[in-house]
């Protein structure tokens, strides 16, 4: 509810119909006496406010009516007893007359007891804010972090570190996992043990967060963005064809994005053909399946993250995942300083403070306890938006390969292109009503930073996958705190832009 509704027009409204009653009659009693206008004045305010209440009540007997519309109707009425009270003031200070006095503050007294009223429906109606995706507690946590506590490891090695890679790995089913201080930080240090360097290039996804794509970066190597395909919203396997027809990488990126697996069969062809092998970023897909093997287990190196938005967490943290022991024990040593074994400090190489701590080891295992149980609700909640707006021809969710389970970290909706509502349109309803939502991701080629580098279209000309979906497309709340009246005041909100 803007500014101009909420006040301007109720006053406007005001001024307007006192002076035409003030016109009418002085022009009928021309010995009318200005300060003698109340009550054509409290006359006027009546005929609007019955105005106001008759198209209020009209609303109400279509069953169109909302709570934000009679909190319009008690700003319309707050509006008017300002200007009423005003007039009163004025008058009484101006004529120094007791009577006005009396009534001002009696308006007045009224006027005080209506904001209370407005206060406190307020304060019982406000709506509670939903995120687009929170960090949640499950309490196990706390077990870990007080047994890091009494045996007083708190430094980036202990139990809770070795046990929190051990659950990745009996989770995922992958070799050996490594815990890092960010998933950047993973596949910066997956980038260079495959020996990226200066002059190499390297293959990424376009449509995804830069993290994916600063370590390039790090390692002085160039990126090569590939765009999308329709049927996943992820790496298209005939762009990156063409790339590889252009190009010798030394590595290929590839994203699932929102936690939907890529199209790996054809991608890992293509790049074994060329011997080229891949890094999987799976930060946002821990949990999800490839035709029934978890995400991150399908490349050389795979990645995962547990920022605070992510299906787990640990405040910040990544993990990599690799394929031997030499791989896990040579990256475990340069994140830790790259110290040579030695009974002095020695450094022959090298060496990154990237070792996740003991501590939030411990969070992470407390963590995967509920990761499953969060993939099933996060599904629930992709479900319910997806029958919600199922009758809606403008409206489709992001999609997933029926061979696939996603772990639907994020439900996003495409707009058609021939809807008359926009994303914008969208987001900014849901967040004048305190439920956070964003764009999906900006792909790196329309990036201020990353639009000097090269760029691979999936369609033969005109605008590319990944900045058509940017422009459609819009990541609705998908928090696993999420209850069912949270849902249905989400889909009301989407339903009513059209």
């Amino acid at each position: 509810m803007n500014v101009r509704r909420k006040y301007l027009l109720p006053a406007i409204d005001s001024i307007v119909v006192f002076i035409s009653f003030y016109l009418g009659y002085w022009a009928i009693t021309p010995s009318f006496k200005i300060y003698k206008f109340e009550t054509l004045f409290f006359s006027s305010v009546i005929i609007l406010l019955a105005y106001h209440s008759y198209a209020y009540f009209k609303l109400l007997y279509r069953k169109s009516w909302s709570f934000d519309m009679l909190a319009e109707y008690f700003n319309v009425i707050k509006a008017y007893s300002y200007a009423a009270l005003g007039t009163l003031i004025v008058q009484g200070v101006v004529l120094n007359n007791g009577y006005y006095r009396a009534m001002a503050i009696a308006w007045m007294f009224s006027v005080l007891v209506m904001i209370g009223i407005r206060y406190v429906w307020r304060m019982i109606h406000v709506a509670e804010r939903i995120f687009l995706s929170s960090p949640t507690m499950n309490g196990m946590e706390l077990n870990y972090i007080q047994e890091a506590f009494d045996e007083n490891w708190i430094a980036p090695l202990g139990e809770n570190v070795n046990g929190f890679e051990k659950a990745i790995c009996d989770h995922t089913g992958a070799n050996y996992a490594v815990a890092m201080t960010t998933g950047t930080a993973a596949i910066h240090m997956a980038l260079k043990h495959l020996g990226v360097k200066e002059g190499d290039i390297v293959f990424c996804s376009s449509l995804t967060f830069a993290a994916s794509c600063n370590p390039i970066i790090y390692q002085n190597a160039t990126p090569v963005f590939i765009d999308s395909e329709e049927e996943t919203w992820n790496m298209s396997p005939r762009a990156l064809e063409k790339a590889f027809e252009q190009y010798k990488p030394k590595a290929v990126i590839v994203v699932h994005l929102y936690g939907t697996p890529a199209k790996m069969d054809e991608i890992k062809a293509i790049c074994d053909y060329y011997g080229v092998p891949i890094v999987e970023d799976a930060a946002e897909s821990l949990g999800a399946t490839y035709k029934g093997k978890q995400t991150g287990t399908l490349g050389h190196f795979g990645i995962f993250s547990f920022n605070g938005n992510k299906i787990i967490t640990t405040s910040g943290g990544g993990m990599l995942i690799c394929q031997t022991q030499e791989e896990k024990e040579r990256i475990t040593k340069w994140i830790t300083q790259s110290r040579d074994i030695a009974r002095h400090y020695q450094h022959s190489e090298l060496g990154f403070n990237y070792r996740m701590s003991n501590i939030l080891a411990g969070i992470g295992r407390g963590q995967m306890k509920s990761l499953e149980q969060r993939v099933q609700t996060k599904t629930a909640i992709y479900n319910y938006y997806k029958k919600a707006f199922s009758d809606i021809p403008d409206i489709s969710m992001n999609p997933v390969s029926e061979h696939d389970q996603s772990n639907h970290w994020l439900s996003c909706m495409l707009i058609s292109k021939e809807s008359k509502v926009s994303p914008e349109d969208i987001m900014m309803k849901l967040e004048q009503k305190n439920i956070e939502c964003r764009p999906v991701w900006k792909p790196m080629q329309l990036q201020p930073f990353f639009e000097k580098y090269d760029f691979i279209n999936h369609n033969e000309s005109g605008i590319s996958v990944s900045e058509d979906i940017f422009n459609r497309g819009l990541c609705l709340p998908s928090d696993v705190k999420l209850k069912d009246k949270d849902l249905k005041r989400i889909v009301d909100i989407v339903r009513s832009c059209f």
